[in-house]
């Protein structure tokens, strides 16, 4: 839909720099049935995942306390310490939540349009 696309795009640079107030409140995602699901589906999987490859070995602990507002995979890159393996393993979970609010959306996209149809 136009509107959800509109307030998505408004919302790419400041998700850049971890700042989803536009989406969040826009779409909007706070008490919103079929998205408060992977609003908190995603965030759990991604610390299991997170947890897996650190103690599997695959992504270097975080040695730096870097600020909130760094882009994702910079972030991980810097908070490992120079590590390239810890921005690989934010771009692991940052895919694995796209995949968990995929089909989410297209639900959303779908009952938009059924109420928009009534």
């Amino acid at each position: 839909r136009e509107d959800n696309r509109t307030i998505a795009g408004i919302s790419i640079v400041p998700g850049l720099f971890n700042i989803n107030e536009t989406m969040t409140f826009g779409i909007p995602l706070v008490l919103n049935p079929i998205l408060d699901i992977p609003f908190i589906l995603a965030p759990v999987v991604t610390v299991i995942i997170g947890y897996i490859l650190v103690s599997s070995g695959f992504c270097p602990k975080i040695v730096l306390e870097v600020p909130w507002t760094m882009p994702p995979v910079l972030f991980g890159f810097v908070a490992t310490g120079g590590k390239p393996m810890g921005a690989i393993a934010q771009l692991i979970v940052l895919a694995v939540s796209v995949l968990v609010y995929i089909p989410f959306l297209i639900a959303y996209e779908k009952f938009q349009a059924k109420q928009a149809a009534e």
